[in-house]
């Protein structure tokens, strides 16, 4: 279970790194790599938890200890996260971006490394990631278990 609370707030962590892509509109127009309707700041929302098993949580930011997690995306390629604790502390995360297609690849801190798929629709930007676990056999996808997050941000 730590491993998993672990491993949930890594991945939010590098949503919210993605989220550093805030639009300014809804049209995915590329310029350089860069999807330019991702630039802005995004705040979270929700992130949900969706197992194989049928199994779904979601959490909010405030579940999380958080009282704010956004993402700041700049047309040059930069990103920044920043967590708002509870108890008034800050912690924040820097790093780059590239966009293609419709995934997000984040690089230059371990913590963000990743490339999440994306889709921004109205004020909402929602980045998923799917991790599977080959619980036995290998080769053998019965006994293997899969995690979807999905987290959702909204322009601010």
């Amino acid at each position: 279970m730590r491993k998993a609370m672990r491993y949930m707030l890594l991945v939010v962590v590098a949503m919210l790194m993605v989220g550093l892509f805030i639009g300014s509109s809804c049209d995915k127009s590329t310029n350089g790599g860069k999807d330019t309707s991702l630039v802005g700041t995004w705040k979270m929302l929700t992130m949900t938890m969706s197992l194989s098993n049928g199994a779904q949580i979601t959490y909010t930011p405030a579940v999380m200890g958080y009282t704010s997690i956004r993402i700041s995306l700049d047309e040059d390629g930069s990103a920044t996260a920043t967590l708002a604790h509870t108890d008034g502390s800050l912690e924040t995360y820097e790093g780059i971006y590239d966009v293609d297609g419709d995934e997000i690849t984040l690089s230059g801190t371990d913590i963000f490394e990743g490339t999440y798929d994306y889709d921004i629709s109205g004020d909402k930007l929602t980045i998923t990631v799917t991790e599977t676990d080959d619980n036995g056999t290998p080769g053998d996808p019965s006994d293997d278990t899969s995690m979807t997050l999905t987290v959702v941000f909204e322009k601010i």
